[in-house]
């Protein structure tokens, strides 16, 4: 069951205070504060728990911490080649076979601002010519359906290894699970499946958001920080 990141929060807060009592007690009972004599006691409790917390950092904090920044790195490395390669794919659909692709302008174009301003040349018409390429050429359909795929299942894969401290990426990646499954497989989108794994690549790849507009951060890099 996952913790709140505010108590979480608190807890830790309450741990390095305990800590610091404990130290205080520790010292004032070991026979080294000449103001206070020992007291085996209170010397045994402090130092027990002090290892306590020691072992609870080495063996539980320090490792899940280190678990979850690979878990970050690697799921955040897969969406950057995922943005990379749906250019591609979607190079390959606008030029269909005309000319070749400049190996370089994928990892340019993966670049928010600058996919929506080559999309958007000419009204839209880079956009509507790699929409038409899709709908002609299945193979590169395929391809395109893989990639997002893919990063469906490293989210998935991620999230079922993390204890979330709060709801809210935890929320986002079903829905963004979900709503891949549902452009996959749902009868609604297979008379026109193009339009919707469209409107599903503009959303990321642009940063648009039906319900905000136009976004200024990208909420898939967001919500993997926060994991």
């Amino acid at each position: 069951m996952s913790v709140p990141r505010l108590q979480v929060n608190w807890f830790l807060i309450g741990v390095i205070g305990l800590t610091l009592v404990a130290a205080f007690g520790l010292w004032q009972h070991s026979g080294l504060d000449p103001t206070r004599p020992a007291n085996p006691i209170v010397f045994n409790l402090s130092a027990s728990y002090i290892a306590s917390v020691i072992l609870w950092v080495l063996v539980v904090w320090l490792p899940e911490r280190r678990r979850r920044a690979i878990l970050r790195t690697n799921l955040r490395n897969h969406y950057k080649l995922f943005r990379e390669e749906v250019v591609h794919i979607l190079l390959r659909a606008a030029a269909d076979g005309s000319h070749a692709i400049d190996m370089e302008l994928p990892k340019k174009l993966a670049e928010p601002a600058s996919f929506r301003e080559y999309f958007s040349r000419n009204r839209n018409q880079n956009w509507y010519d790699a929409l038409n390429g899709l709908q002609g050429n299945p193979e590169v359909l395929r391809d395109l359906l893989l990639e997002i795929d893919l990063l469906s299942n490293e989210i998935a894969s991620a999230v079922a290894k993390v204890e979330f401290d709060d709801s809210e990426p935890l929320a986002f990646f079903k829905r963004l699970t979900h709503h891949v499954e549902r452009l996959k497989s749902a009868s609604v989108y297979s008379y026109d499946q193009v339009k919707y794994l469209g409107n599903f690549v503009w959303e990321v790849l642009a940063l648009w958001s039906i319900i905000d507009g136009q976004r200024k951060d990208d909420i898939v890099e967001s919500m993997i920080n926060r994991i």
